[in-house]
């Protein structure tokens, strides 16, 4: 078993490191929609219950917070749709929080560089899934201590 874990499945190139940053740009998507959802659910816990859904993470599709428009799958790919929209909805024109694509590119730096330091195995594979999907969420638990604060000492 140890051995599937540790035996390299790609030899580095540009190309794989490429596809090691889509991984990860995938995982701090998600985590976005994680925080975000979770946020909603602190709120009000029986917000998505009362729409038929059993957890906030499996609810309907993506939504601009502001005019409440429906994000299309095109205009939902991690990084590259905010800066084509110009960090922007589609449909009001509101801003869209630079956190977004911060948390993405995080997360894909963060796989990138487990994967180059280390190589690629199954194991490794598993440990960047754990680290970009913490590091995003430590982020932005520094964000929120921040910004929400700013009596700090």
């Amino acid at each position: 078993m140890l051995d599937t874990l540790n035996s390299v499945i790609f030899e580095p190139s540009l190309f794989v490191f490429i596809m090691s940053f889509i991984y990860g740009s995938c995982v701090g998507s998600f985590m976005n929609l994680f925080i975000y959802r979770y946020k909603l659910h602190k709120a009000d816990p029986m917000m998505y219950r009362k729409r038929g859904f059993k957890h906030a993470i499996a609810a309907d599709r993506s939504k601009c917070p502001s005019c409440n428009y429906s994000i299309a799958l095109y205009d939902n790919l991690p990084v590259v749709s905010w800066f084509l929209l110009l960090g922007k909805c589609r449909n009001c024109k509101k801003p869209i929080s630079f956190l977004y694509p911060f948390r993405e590119i995080l997360a894909g730096l963060i796989v990138v560089a487990v994967f180059f330091f280390t190589g690629i195995t199954l194991a490794t594979m598993l440990a960047a899934l754990f680290l970009s999907s913490y590091g995003v969420y430590l982020l932005n638990e520094f964000f929120i201590k921040i910004f929400k604060n700013p009596q700090r000492n």
